[in-house]
């Protein structure tokens, strides 16, 4: 069985717990302190920081870490915790802080949940999530919100462990689910399992009948791509947008430019009142404001994935579009494209695919 952080945090809270006699000797120790200065300290700790403070102290100290705040689960984002700790949680530690102090949080009070950063959990330690009726919105994309869903080496999480808590989900009546974010892993894979989950959830989407925030016109049966579209996007939702969980039609336009815009990079949509967009100069997609660089030399906007290419080498400390990268620094292979410094290129034409052809 996996041993997650949250079992070494207990272990640690019970090994102060049984020398407080000799630590009280020393001097005040945390564990000393009454549950309502933990209480008041932990109002200063994001919701999943003070989630994990909790499950690591003692029991009865627990719900008065938590306070009785019902907001204070409305929105969990792992994302508010370091990453080096968000990939070290197990599917049990992540079933402990959706069942704290014993009662079911996640079917009650969680609205929005984000997994940022927990790569190595299979889903299973979702299952409190089933029957939810509260849950609106659910971000299984593992990476912060302005990141690549692309990971190296893939996520863990599993379609089998997770679909059927989905599918539980959607086929409550009244639930609440509006938007869901899943991993690139699946998408890429595009599984008849999960090709026949996109089409009931597009069904239950449709249900909803959800309407443009612009026009009141009804959005149909097509807000998740249910087989491969033709830009190489699948089962990314349509129509709504990331932020607010606002919908808008593709028709609705301002300034000539559509009140909802996809980003290339992050793959999510933003409606123009949440985060603006603009064309990236080199590849002429769109990207959001939190996704684009500008070009040290010229000024463009240049899209994240685009400034990485064009600023391989890692002397590069300003980002360049494709025009401006100084020629000290252009690979000299011809439709390489990256740039590399004289110190750095030896060791990148050893390596570069199109060497072994010369």
């Amino acid at each position: 069985m996996p041993f997650g952080i949250l079992d070494t945090l207990r272990i640690l809270s019970m090994a102060e717990m049984n020398t407080n006699k000799r630590r009280r000797k020393e001097g005040l120790h945390i564990s000393d302190l009454p549950d309502n200065a933990l209480a008041h300290v932990a109002t200063y700790l994001s919701n999943i920081s003070r989630a994990i403070f909790a499950i690591a102290s003692p029991s009865a100290s627990q719900l008065t870490i938590l306070s009785n705040d019902e907001k204070l689960w409305e929105t969990l984002d792992f994302g508010d915790i370091d990453y080096s700790l968000a990939e070290k949680l197990t599917d049990e530690d992540i079933h402990d802080i959706l069942t704290i102090g014993g009662v079911r949080v996640a079917v009650n009070n969680i609205k929005c949940l984000k997994l940022t950063g927990c790569v190595n959990i299979n889903g299973s330690g979702l299952s409190p999530l089933r029957d939810s009726v509260v849950l609106k919105q659910l971000d299984l994309g593992l990476v912060s919100q302005h990141n690549s869903p692309e990971l190296y080496p893939e996520p863990s999480i599993s379609e089998d462990e997770v679909l059927p808590i989905l599918t539980s989900i959607i086929n409550t009546e009244g639930n609440s689910m509006t938007h869901l974010q899943l991993p690139r892993k699946w998408r890429n894979s595009r599984s008849t399992q999960l090709t026949n989950f996109l089409g009931t959830y597009s069904n239950h989407l449709a249900s909803r009948q959800s309407k443009c925030k612009a026009c009141d016109t009804s959005i149909g049966i097509t807000s998740v791509h249910v087989i491969i579209s033709t830009d190489g996007h699948c089962g990314l939702q349509n129509f709504i947008c990331y932020k607010c969980l606002t919908s808008f039609c593709d028709n609705c336009e301002e300034d000539g430019r559509g009140l909802l815009n996809f980003c290339h990079n992050c793959e999510k949509d933003y409606c123009v009142d949440c985060i603006s967009s603009s064309f990236c100069g080199d590849c002429g997609e769109l990207c959001c404001s939190g996704c684009k660089e500008s070009c040290h030399s010229c000024g463009q906007c240049i899209c994240e994935s685009c400034a990485r290419d064009n600023n391989s080498c890692p002397c590069i400390l300003e980002p360049f579009c494709a025009s401006c990268v100084p020629e000290t620094y252009r690979c000299k292979w011809e439709g390489c494209g990256h740039g590399f410094c004289s110190n750095c290129e030896k060791e990148h034409l050893l390596s570069h695919s199109h060497f072994n052809t010369y």
